[in-house]
């Protein structure tokens, strides 16, 4: 019954709000305005932003395997486009960064959450052909291990072995 939420979820929002399913959603050019209309606008991407990590968390306590990366690229992305967005309107960067602030949220919370700094830069760099998220990479690595965080796929791991040994005693 757990993935039942997730299920009936996904085709409410189907109709009600596509931008949060994977694939249906904006584009890393329509958040770094790349587009001929421009950057979404700040409380529009925020909003996508709350919907998707709620959803995402819904899907991945169900239990379904599926997939993380996606996911966790796209809410890079969009934390990235949250906070370019406010660095350019209170003065502090020129709007054409916009996008290297999409790049280096990716980078940041793939990196941070699977703990793989040289993977999540040659993943978004092979992505967006830039090569500067490197220290962004190793910097959320760092503040993830010092905050004591377990990575994402240790955990994956833990919640499979202790699933299998309930399910072993059981029988």
């Amino acid at each position: 019954l757990k993935p039942l939420l997730p299920f009936l979820l996904s085709g409410v929002l189907l109709y009600v709000y596509p931008q949060v399913l994977v694939g249906l959603g904006y584009s890393t050019a329509d958040l770094g305005g790349l587009t001929p209309n421009g950057p979404l606008l700040l409380g529009s991407v925020a909003l996508l932003l709350f919907v998707k990590i709620i959803f995402s968390i819904l899907s991945f306590a169900s239990g379904v395997p599926g997939g993380l990366l996606m996911p966790m690229l796209a809410i890079g992305s969009m934390v990235g486009a949250v906070s370019g967005t406010l660095l350019i309107g209170n003065g502090f960067s020129a709007e054409p960064q916009l996008p290297a602030y999409l790049v280096l949220g990716m980078a940041g919370l793939f990196s941070g959450t699977v703990r793989a700094p040289l993977t999540g830069t040659a993943l978004v760099a092979e992505m967006s052909g830039a090569f500067e998220m490197a220290i962004v990479a190793f910097i959320s690595t760092v503040v993830a291990n010092g905050v004591g965080s377990p990575p994402v796929y240790d955990s994956l791991k833990r919640r499979i072995l202790v699933n299998k040994n309930a399910s072993s005693k059981i029988e």
